[in-house]
C-alpha cells in the first residue's frame, strides 16, 4: 500500500515592513535646526551672483532687419548667401572667440523662414551708438559686396529710358517731319502736275491754231498757183490792137514779162511743191505725234503718276494716323515698364530702425539674482540632508 505523505509543519514568522515613510515634522526641525547656515549660504551665493551682475561689463545689444538689394523685384542674392557670407566673415565674432570683449560685435544673424528677401542682424556692444556703428559697418561691407550688380543694371535700364525718350522725341522731331515734308512735296507735285496738264491742254490748243493755220496758208498757196495757171494760159491766148511798133514793142515786153512771170510762178510752185507743202505736212505729222504723246499723258501718265502720289500721300497719312502713334505708344509703354523696372530696383538698406533699449541687454541683473537665490537655497538645504546622512552614518558607526 502506498505511503501517506508526510506533513512537515512550517513555523509562520511574521515579517514586519521597514519604515520608508518620510518624517515631515522631521525634515522640518532638520530645516529650522540649520536654518542660520541655509539663511547664510543663499545670502553668500546670491550676494555673489549680485556681484558677479554689477562688476560684469553692460552689455547693450540691438537687433536690426536688413532688406537684400533687389533688381526688378528679385533679390540679387539669397539671404542664406548674404548670411553664410557674414558667418564667414565674422567667424570670430559670432563664436566669441576675443579674449578682451570689443567695443561691438556681431553676435548672431538669423533668416526668416519662407522668404529670401530679410536677414536679422543681431549686435552686442558697450553702447547703442558702438552697436549702431557696426551695424552701418556690417550694411556697408554686404553693400560692397552685392551692389555692384543692382549698379550695373541700373546703369543699364538708364542709358535705355535715355535712348527710349530720345527715340521718342526723334519721332516727333525728325520722323512726323519728314513724313510731313514728303506729303507737301507730293501736294506740290501734284500741283505741277495739274498746271502741267494745264500746259499740254494749252498747247495742243495752239498746235491746233497752227495746224489749221498751215491748213489755210496751203489752200491759198493752192488757189494762188491755180490762178497762176490760169493768167498763163489766159495771157498766152491774149491780142491787142494797138499801133503796130506799139504793139509789137509791147507784146515783145509783155510776152517777157509773161515769160519772167510764168517762170518766176513755176519756181515757185516747184518750191513749194517740193520743199513748203512737205516741210508742212511733216510738221502736221510732228504736231500730231506730239498731240498724241500728250493724250497719251493725259490719258494714262498724268492719271498713273496721280494715282501713285494719292497712294503715296495715303501710305504717309497712315503712318501719321495709326503706324507712327502706334509706334509712339510702343515707345511709351517701353519707358514706363523700364521706370517700373528701376522703382523695383533698390540697394541693400535696413528696413525700419533698429530695436534697441536704453538699458543694457547684458547681464540681466534681476534673472541671476533670483536664480542665484533659488539655487543657494535648493543647494543649502541639499547641504545640510547631507551632512546630516554623514552624521548618521557616524553614529551608527
Amino acid at each position: 500500500m502506498p505511503k501517506d505523505p508526510q506533513v512537515i509543519p512550517v513555523q509562520y514568522i511574521p515579517i514586519q515592513p521597514e519604515d520608508d515613510e518620510i518624517d515631515l515634522k522631521e525634515i522640518i526641525k532638520t530645516i529650522l535646526r540649520y536654518k542660520k547656515f541655509i539663511f547664510i549660504f543663499t545670502f553668500i551665493i546670491t550676494f555673489l551672483a549680485a556681484l558677479y551682475a554689477y562688476l560684469k561689463t553692460p552689455i547693450y545689444e540691438i537687433q536690426s532687419d536688413i532688406m537684400i538689394g533687389q533688381i526688378n523685384g528679385k533679390p540679387v542674392v539669397s539671404n542664406k548667401i548674404v548670411a553664410e557670407y557674414l558667418k564667414a566673415l565674422y567667424k570670430k565674432e559670432l563664436q566669441k572667440k576675443f579674449k578682451k570683449i570689443p567695443n561691438a560685435y556681431l553676435s548672431s544673424v538669423s533668416v526668416p523662414k519662407k522668404t529670401n528677401t530679410f536677414l536679422t542682424l543681431t549686435i552686442d556692444g558697450l553702447s547703442n551708438q558702438y552697436d549702431i556703428n557696426k551695424k552701418n559697418e556690417i550694411l556697408k561691407q554686404i553693400q560692397n559686396a552685392y551692389n555692384f550688380k543692382i549698379k550695373k543694371y541700373l546703369l543699364t535700364e538708364q542709358n535705355k529710358l535715355q535712348n527710349l525718350n530720345t527715340k521718342l522725341k526723334s519721332i516727333d522731331l525728325i520722323k512726323v517731319k519728314n513724313i510731313q515734308n514728303q506729303i507737301k512735296n507730293l501736294q506740290t507735285n501734284i500741283k505741277i502736275n495739274k498746271n502741267l496738264i494745264k500746259f499740254y491742254k494749252n498747247k495742243i490748243a495752239t498746235i491746233n491754231n497752227k495746224i489749221n493755220f498751215l491748213r489755210n496758208e496751203t489752200n491759198k498757196i493752192t488757189n494762188y498757183l491755180n490762178k497762176l495757171i490760169k493768167e498763163n494760159n489766159n495771157n498766152s491766148n491774149t491780142s491787142s490792137n494797138l499801133i503796130i511798133s506799139t504793139n509789137i514793142i509791147n507784146y515783145q515786153n509783155m510776152l517777157t514779162n509773161l515769160y519772167n512771170q510764168i517762170k518766176n510762178l513755176e519756181l515757185e510752185k516747184d518750191n513749194i511743191l517740193s520743199q513748203t507743202l512737205p516741210n508742212i505736212q511733216h510738221k502736221i505729222e510732228v504736231l500730231k505725234n506730239q498731240i498724241d504723246n500728250l493724250q497719251k499723258k493725259l490719258l494714262i501718265d498724268i492719271p498713273q503718276e496721280k494715282q501713285n502720289i494719292k497712294n503715296q500721300i495715303d501710305n504717309l497719312q497712315k503712318k501719321l494716323l495709326i503706324d507712327i502713334p502706334q509706334e509712339k505708344q510702343n515707345i511709351k509703354n517701353q519707358i514706363n515698364l523700364t521706370k517700373l523696372q528701376i522703382k523695383n530696383t533698390f540697394f541693400t538698406k535696413e528696413i525700419g530702425s533698429p530695436l534697441m533699449s536704453d538699458k543694457p541687454a547684458k547681464p540681466k541683473k534681476k534673472l541671476i539674482i533670483i536664480v542665484a537665490f533659488i539655487t543657494g537655497f535648493i543647494l543649502s538645504i541639499f547641504l545640510v540632508f547631507f551632512m546630516e546622512f554623514i552624521k548618521s552614518l557616524k553614529e551608527s558607526e
